[in-house]
């Protein structure tokens, strides 16, 4: 009994073997055209991912540094509106002290 398995394995073996030397004479050139296809697609894809991370570092540092200078932008006017009422504090106190004097001047 054994040797009936041992020879019904060899033959499956032999069997498989026939098998896939018929599958790859029947598909072999699809599947060699098919890896081809999905290898230029997958460079290609790996292409568009790099470029479209470039792309999207380059209009982040630009969206970045514009940014910046609107900021920089904004705080100059937010000092400069700072300074004018500053100003505008020293002149009222320089009116309130001209005012006292001359109420004094006039009592």
């Amino acid at each position: 009994m054994s040797e009936q398995k041992s020879s019904h394995t060899i033959v499956g073996t032999t069997s498989d073997n026939n098998l896939e030397r018929i599958r790859e004479i029947l598909f072999g050139q699809q599947m060699a055209d098919l890896r081809g296809r999905l290898d230029r697609i997958e460079k290609r894809f790996d292409e568009d991912l790099q470029q479209i991370r470039r792309d999207t570092a380059r209009q982040l540092e630009i969206i970045g540094n514009q940014l910046r200078e609107e900021m920089d932008r904004i705080a100059d006017r937010l000092n400069d509106k700072k300074r004018a009422r500053e100003e505008v504090a020293d002149l009222f106190a320089d009116i309130s002290i001209l005012l006292k004097e001359k109420l004094d001047t006039l009592d």
